[in-house]
């Protein structure tokens, strides 16, 4: 609702990208390619500091290195958005 009252336009608001953090927000969703478009709005900075974070905790909690933290974090984050963007690429959303 902020972002709505902070002066965007309501017929231009997409609930998948309310906030310009990723790369899709600058992307006309209706002009770019569906797996392009679903490929930039996974590189969202507030998406990667949580992974980042995350990363951190599990290398502490299981005890291991922070590299291995972060290869198991990001891997299954690289895995889920390539299911996805192959997803759009397929159906088309």
């Amino acid at each position: 609702m902020i972002v709505i009252f902070a002066g965007t336009a309501p017929e231009s608001f997409n609930i998948k990208n309310f906030a310009p953090t990723n790369i899709g927000a600058f992307l006309n969703p209706l002009e770019t390619n569906k797996a392009l478009y679903a490929l930039a709005t996974s590189l969202d900075v507030v998406t990667i500091w949580s992974l980042v974070l995350l990363a951190i905790g599990t290398a502490m909690v299981a005890g291991v290195k922070r590299n291995s933290g972060y290869i198991a974090v990001f891997g299954w984050w690289a895995i889920f958005v390539i299911i996805g963007v192959g997803t759009a690429a397929a159906f088309g959303g």
